[in-house]
């Protein structure tokens, strides 16, 4: 199937949402190899908050377009895995806010990421395996 023959709004929200991908996988790479760095928590931050805001404007295209067509809202295994993924982003910094013990944070916060990572992971493959006809 070619990918341009999906509707406009489709192709900007898998655009959106391999951008908003490659975002938090630089915030995982810096948190992960460059911790040496004087600039890597903030790098880390930039980031993930920048794929955070381009994931929720990707699934804002698509929640518009669904309401759109009227059509049935969310119910494939893609979009609730997406919408996990999603909420699992949202609260993935709740640790660095609510804990004050680092020790706590360190022990939280990146086991929020790598659920995160690899749920976003799953929705990504689904979609790609959706444009494709497989599901």
């Amino acid at each position: 199937m070619n990918i341009f023959s999906f509707p406009l709004p489709y192709l900007i929200h898998a655009l959106l949402m391999i951008a908003a991908s490659i975002f938090f996988a630089g915030g995982w790479y810096l948190a992960r190899y460059k911790k040496k760095r004087s600039w890597w928590l903030k790098g880390h931050r930039v980031l993930n908050s920048l794929g955070f805001v381009v994931a929720v404007t990707a699934f804002t295209v698509i929640f518009g377009f669904k309401i759109y067509l009227a059509s049935g809202h969310f119910s494939g295994i893609h979009s609730i895995v997406g919408i996990a993924a999603l909420l699992l982003f949202s609260i993935t910094p709740l640790p660095a806010t609510v804990f004050k013990k680092k020790r706590d944070i360190h022990r939280l916060h990146p086991w929020f990421g790598y659920l995160a990572l690899l749920t976003a992971a799953a929705a990504v493959t689904l979609g790609f395996l959706y444009i494709n006809g497989i599901i």
